[in-house]
């Protein structure tokens, strides 16, 4: 007995109360701005606030919106497509995707996936109606559908066409949901801010804490909190604190300069957004060449601390280039037999994995070269004295050369090398006539013109490394 009179009471409980929210008004055809600015407005007419979290709203092609928030009682929630342009009222929320003007059936689920409201729009939406002309919107009343001037979040007009109600239900309890039935007093419509408790945007950075000058460095970001619709119309602005910026879900970004880099990234879509923070330390990245007894070409790490050297390229006659997950230890060396680099020159330069050269044996190169070209003269030998401090001064000059210049390409070394060779042959051409002209090579005046002619040559070199990097 109890069973029938629970299926009684049931059966004349109003149909309103199985479910409060309904689709109010849709303007599938724009507005008269573009006809992209697209909306579709709930409306709660129960007496307490619903949550929307995860409820769906689609056509069945086109248009599939997974909902978040919640409406309070007697409110509305107007949904606009792409942005805020689309309608005047605050969206509720923004979605992507687009309702045909040939017509679609709209049907609104709740989170178990059980149908609340279903409207059939029918062919070029002629059971709801709507005007793509004067872009008038499809408005749900006491009296069913009318069209008329679009009310986004405010109560529906009366309607200056009416349309059929027995044409768009499918079925008064299944389809409309009790849709029909919906009294709408007027002393209880109210156009409101929605809230949307328990929906708050967090968002994570997801980096390495520590790398290193020139080394690209990967950043993503996940957003959670919020509907899976939210989270992938979410536009990423990253700032990364050394003056540059980029957008996206995943980018890379590479420092020049040793630091410590607060790096933020603004989430935003619609009503929401957010932005986070994370520290990262760049350190400086120093090394140093040196050969071992049998001339095989030793790397030093000179920092404190380990160093990625994963795809770094030492460059002599050949090259060899560092596999990936390559790491140095602090104050550790690495060996290379110098088989490997070719026996052809002995200049070798160490690149990271960006092509920017970190040190070279350029200098001892020179200093070698320097000693070997030395003569033991006497002091008062003016001429064997210029020579030496000739010498000396093309030392350092093309080390400062190879300290400025160097980085830039391979043609670089190519020039230093021919500078190299064309300034020994002339030292040598040089220094014999000098040791045995004694004071003579000095004219009249006390000037030794040959040294000016040096100096013009080392210049010309510099001149051409210089436009080599252009």
């Amino acid at each position: 007995m109890s069973r029938y009179l629970i299926a009684l009471i049931t059966l004349f409980l109003p149909i309103s109360s199985q479910a409060s929210v309904i689709i109010n008004e849709v303007a599938w055809m724009g507005d008269l701005t573009s006809a992209n600015h697209e909306w579709i407005e709930l409306y709660n007419s129960g007496t307490e606030s619903v949550s929307v979290d995860n409820w769906t709203l689609g056509d069945g092609a086109n248009l599939l919106v997974t909902l978040t928030g919640s409406i309070p009682a007697s409110s509305y929630a107007v949904l606009e497509r792409t942005s805020e342009e689309s309608s005047p009222a605050t969206a509720f929320f923004i979605y992507t995707g687009a309702l045909v003007n040939t017509g679609a059936t709209l049907t609104l689920k709740n989170a178990d996936g059980l149908i609340m409201d279903q409207v059939v729009g029918g062919e070029n939406w002629l059971e709801v109606g709507g005007d793509n002309t004067n872009k008038d919107t499809a408005q749900y009343t006491s009296k069913g559908w009318v069209t008329d001037v679009p009310t986004p979040g405010n109560q529906n007009k009366s309607g200056r066409v009416e349309t059929d109600i027995k044409q768009n239900s499918i079925s008064d309890n299944n389809a409309r949901q009790g849709h029909s039935n919906v009294i709408m007093p007027n002393d209880k419509i109210r156009s409101v801010s929605l809230v949307t408790p328990n929906t708050v945007l967090k968002l994570e950075i997801e980096t390495q804490d520590v790398a290193y000058v020139n080394q690209t460095v990967p950043f993503s970001v996940s957003g959670k909190g919020v509907g899976e619709t939210i989270i992938s119309s979410l536009i990423y602005t990253w700032n990364f604190g050394d003056t540059y910026s980029s957008q996206g879900k995943k980018v890379e970004h590479t420092f020049s300069y040793p630091g410590t880099y607060v790096v933020t990234v603004n989430a935003k879509y619609g009503r929401h957004d957010e932005t986070i923070r994370k520290e990262i330390t760049i350190l400086p990245v120093n090394f140093s060449l040196t050969e071992n007894d049998n001339g095989d070409i030793q790397i030093h790490n000179d920092s404190p601390y380990d160093v990625d050297i994963s795809g770094f390229v030492i460059r002599g006659d050949k090259e060899v280039v560092l596999p990936p997950k390559s790491i140095i230890l602090p104050k550790a060396t690495i060996t290379i037999a110098k088989t490997r680099l070719g026996s052809k020159s002995n200049l070798v330069v160490v690149y990271d994995n960006k092509g920017n050269s970190l040190t070279s044996n350029f200098s001892k190169l020179y200093t070698d070269w320097n000693q070997e070209k030395s003569y033991a003269v006497d002091e008062d030998n003016v001429v064997a004295k210029s020579v030496q401090n000739e010498s000396n001064t093309l030392s350092a000059t093309l080390a400062k050369a190879q300290e400025v210049f160097l980085p830039s390409v391979s043609r670089a070394e190519t020039l230093v090398e021919e500078v190299f060779a064309s300034t020994t042959d002339k030292i040598e051409e040089e220094t014999p006539s000098a040791l045995s002209l004694e004071g003579k090579a000095e004219d009249k005046n006390g000037i030794n013109w040959s040294y000016f002619g040096l100096i013009l040559l080392i210049i010309t070199a510099l001149l051409l490394l210089r436009f080599s990097r252009r």
